[in-house]
């Protein structure tokens, strides 16, 4: 040891003193003599918490539209909640023809971006204007859910809110725009001031828009007349500034290609993501149904070229089309710019306005010739609107009024009214040719002005027909070709969809086809590309949810109508290679509905998958006009093949039924021969062609065993030997009895004697001597049920004069109760259904319409669900009832009445 510190120098003695002398002052010295620094605590904070409270905070400020309102200088606030855009377009015009006529800075808010509870804090002088959609059956849109459900859970008042309200929607559904009717009402009910009146949209009539105009032309003078605003006369104001560029970049100039592809062409991208546009390289083309009227295009698409383009089955292929030569040449020289410097002059487009901002599918620059062809719709339907708008920017006064006249609707040549379809190209036209005798008349037009009002063009969407498991570089679509002749009483136009004319012309050139279509237009852009393949055409792969199953043993049932086979072709190659390489795929079933068998796509393939070990395929035809026209037979087998996708487990079931022939008892009859059941029916008369007609109609499907018969005779229920004998005939002839349902009834509102006696031995001694005669057979049943149809009036008491209907209904239900205590320990179940208001061929509400229709009407909108019952419904509930599914219900009364039992006065 003593060595070791020996050989020690005294530089190391000193070291090891050194060193904790150091350690010991570094530690001590934060306390003593370290200077704070301000930005040490940075190293300690959590920094997305602070950078995301300040956006929490300015999202917070920005959602409060009264802070809102203060802060962007609002005269006039426009909200919108819609689905598909509709109901925003709508209001961006509105908050323009308010800028113009008022002078008011109107805001367009989406109504997912503000904070509900933030209207109560609106000054009395800001008027708020709604613009809804209904969505589904009669629900808001989805940005629109929040603030209904905080409307109808706030109990503020609303008495500074002065609003204006306008409904998009659809009479062709059941609540015709419930949204706009329930919000301007619970706006009412808390004390907000309604300016003007409440229109509603139409869509199913097209009425959307022209009611929109009416309504908006109603706002202006409410709002006028309500808050003193002055109107102004109508100043075009050009919302975009085009700037001429002198020499424009090559490299940047827009030339048709989609807008964010070519500004992705600068970065060195060489791989394009999936979401992005591409050019398309066609590799074949043909036509798969060449015997129909309605031929059907597949295209072959190679995207190969894209390494990281990959697609999935099911997805969409988005198709970027343009417009065709002529339409472009005539719109070029009716504003006065054919000629070659004025077509090919780009322009710098910028908004006008500070906040302005460019929509993404504008390009920029651009030549003038380039945003004719490529991104504005000029083949578009001109709307009311841009007519309206064409009044501003009008060269001459006769112009000018003849617009004002045909956008009253009044003094409308004939020409113009009979066409279904009009482009701005159309309308420039006529007043240049009817009002003007210059050439020149729309030569000073503003191109600021086409931009405003032409839309943009957008792609269309394509169901992808080919499956990436077995192309996964190559994209195939199924597009109808369309030939619709449109004709007024003075000329004969073809129109076609832009895209469908421009793979025509395509489809024309990949098989050298010569000359020019009689009908279809020619597109410019058709060259020859390096590779020889012709055709130049932008796509984008658009993401689909519609896939398949991931575990391929789930079986799958697809419906499918003309090209919409697309997709199912697909999972159906799909499902079979799965099956090719010896995994289990589940049971594949495809319901087709066509025009005939000529229309029967990609038939080869089909039958050569119906013949692949282990792939079950059942592929079902439908077609609508083969061999005559009628447009239920397409519905036909998936209704009765129900039970492939709900199995109620009836199939092979035998029913008794009462009253089979009309109504209710029809409709029953029908239902359960569609469930696979043997229908034993009667009734006071039954013609033998009642039943055949029946069964013939099931036709296919009763050959192949899926539908057995359905038998019919006439008895007089009320009559107890006849009705045993046929009881016992039917349990004969179809072997057993499961389920027996009492439907007859007599309907007497007349109280006599006579009435009273015979609804008795019909309803309640009916029901009474049905259900002993079948109680043999019932109580050997594996299943049996029995079901009475009662009637809303046999529970509800309406006010109406005594008569025996109610009265019997009310004991059928009474034997019911009976029925089901004493019949339950021996498994026979016992529930009852009570309809409501039905509308039936020839029956009593039927006639009632004859004879008061008003009346009818009134008692229709009496329902909750404002409409009547069908049989279809009630026998929805009866093979409920019937079925193992409802196997813990017994003793029930089922009010199928539209929820007349919650309170309504008949």
């Amino acid at each position: 040891m003593q060595s070791v510190i020996l050989a020690l120098d005294i530089d190391d003695i000193l070291a090891f003193l050194l060193l904790p002398i150091l350690g010991l002052g570094y530690l001590c010295g934060q306390r003593y003599w370290h200077k704070a620094n301000p930005l040490e605590k940075q190293l300690f904070e959590r920094r997305q918490q602070t950078v995301l409270g300040r956006k929490r905070q300015a999202r917070e400020e920005n959602a409060d539209i009264s802070l809102r309102i203060k802060k962007e200088e609002y005269d006039i606030v426009v909200l919108w909640g819609s689905q598909t855009g509709t109901a925003e377009g709508l209001a961006h015009i509105l908050a323009r023809t308010l800028r113009q006529r008022l002078r008011l800075h109107a805001g367009v808010l989406d109504l997912a971006d503000i904070s509900p509870k933030s209207i109560t804090s609106i000054p009395s002088d800001r008027p708020v204007v709604f613009l809804l959609s209904t969505y589904g059956e009669g629900d808001p849109t989805d940005n629109a859910v929040t603030f209904c459900r905080w409307l109808s859970q706030s109990q503020t008042t609303l008495k500074d809110l002065h609003y204006a309200a306008f409904g998009l929607g659809s009479s062709a559904y059941q609540h015709f725009n419930r949204t706009v009717t329930w919000v301007s009402e619970s706006l009412a009910d808390k004390g907000a001031i309604r300016i003007g009146s409440v229109a509603y949209g139409d869509a199913a009539n097209g009425s959307t828009e022209e009611t929109f105009l009416r309504w908006q032309d109603e706002t202006v003078d409410a709002l006028r007349a309500q808050f003193a605003y002055q109107e102004h006369p109508v100043v075009y104001e050009p919302s975009f500034l085009l700037s001429p560029v002198e020499q424009p970049e090559p490299t940047s100039t827009a030339f048709g290609e989609p807008y964010y592809v070519r500004s992705r062409a600068g970065m060195g991208l060489q791989r394009l993501p999936s979401s992005a546009p591409f050019e398309l390289r066609f590799t074949n083309s043909r036509i798969l149904n060449p015997q129909s009227r309605k031929p059907c295009l597949q295209l072959e698409i190679d995207i190969s070229h894209h390494r990281n383009l990959k697609y999935a089955t099911g997805d969409h292929l988005l198709l970027w089309p343009s417009n065709p030569d002529a339409e472009v040449e005539r719109l070029l020289r009716l504003i006065g710019r054919q000629e070659e410097p004025a077509r090919k002059q780009v322009f710098q487009i910028n908004p006008v306005s500070e906040n302005g901002k460019l929509e993404a599918l504008l390009p920029n620059p651009c030549s003038l010739e380039s945003l004719l062809r490529f991104y504005l719709s000029i083949c578009a339907p001109v709307s009311k609107q841009v007519i309206q708008a064409l009044a501003q920017v009008a060269p001459s006064t006769p112009i000018r009024d003849a617009i004002e006249v045909m956008r009253n609707g009044a003094g409308v040549p004939l020409r113009i009214k009979d066409s279904t379809h009009l482009t701005i190209a159309d309308i420039l036209e006529y007043f240049a040719r009817e009002h003007s005798a210059d050439h020149s008349t729309w030569h000073a037009i503003p191109l600021s002005w086409l931009l405003e009002n032409i839309p943009r063009l957008r792609p269309r969407a394509y169901s992808i027909s080919s499956s990436a498991a077995m192309s996964p570089r190559a994209v195939s679509l199924a597009i109808t070709l369309l030939d619709q002749e449109h004709s007024s009483k003075n000329r004969e136009t073809w129109r076609y969809g832009l895209t469908t004319d421009f793979v025509t012309t395509l489809n024309r050139s990949l098989h050298t086809v010569d000359g020019a279509h009689p009908t279809i237009p020619e597109y410019r852009p058709l060259v020859p590309s390096k590779d020889g393949v012709q055709g130049r055409l932008y796509g984008q792969l658009q993401r689909s949810r519609f896939k398949l199953p991931a575990t391929p043993t789930v079986p799958i049932m697809m419906v499918a109508a003309g090209v919409g086979i697309a997709p199912f072709r697909a999972f159906v190659l799909e499902r079979r290679q799965t099956a090719l390489v010896g995994r289990e795929v589940g049971e594949t079933t495809l319901f087709y509905g066509c025009r005939g068998p000529d229309d029967l796509l990609f038939r080869d393939e089909l039958d050569q998958s119906l013949a692949v070990p282990g792939f079950s395929l059942r592929m079902i035809p439908a077609y609508s006009r083969h061999p005559a026209p009628d447009r239920d037979k397409i519905w036909k087998p998936i209704i009765f093949k129900g039970k492939m996708v709900l199995d109620t487990k009836l199939a092979g079931c035998h029913v008794l039924i009462t009253g089979g022939t009309k109504g209710i008892g029809r409709g029953m009859v029908e239902a359960f021969v569609q469930q696979g059941c043997n229908v034993s029916y009667c009734a006071r008369t039954v013609r033998e062609s009642d039943f055949a007609e029946l069964n013939s109609s099931l036709g296919k499907e009763q050959e192949q065993g899926i539908i057995p018969q359905a038998y019919g005779t006439s008895v007089d229920i009320s009559n107890r030997d006849a009705l045993s004998k046929w009881v016992a005939d039917s349990a004969a002839r179809i072997g057993r009895i499961d389920i027996v349902i009492a439907n007859a009834s007599n309907m007497h509102f007349e109280s006599t004697p006579q009435t009273w006696q015979s609804s008795f031995d019909l309803d309640v001694m009916g029901f009474v001597n049905l259900v002993e005669a079948s109680l043999p057979w019932l109580e050997k049943s594996p299943q049996p049920s029995i079901i009475v149809q009662s009637s809303f009036m046999g529970r509800e008491f309406f006010r109406s004069p005594p008569a025996p209907y109610g009265a019997c209904k009310a004991a059928q239900l009474q034997h019911v109760q009976e029925l089901s205590h004493f019949l339950g320990p021996r498994g026979i179940r016992v529930n009852a259904i009570s309809p409501g208001p039905i509308w039936a061929q020839d029956g009593a509400w039927e006639s009632y319409s004859k004879i008061d229709p008003a009346w009818v009407e009134e008692q229709r909108l009496k329902v909750p669900l404002k409409r009547f019952g069908t049989p279809e419904d009630i026998a929805n509930v009866a093979v409920f009832l019937a079925s193992p599914l409802s196997s813990y219900v017994q003793g029930t009364n089922v009010m199928a009445d539209g929820g007349v039992h919650i309170g309504t006065d008949f």
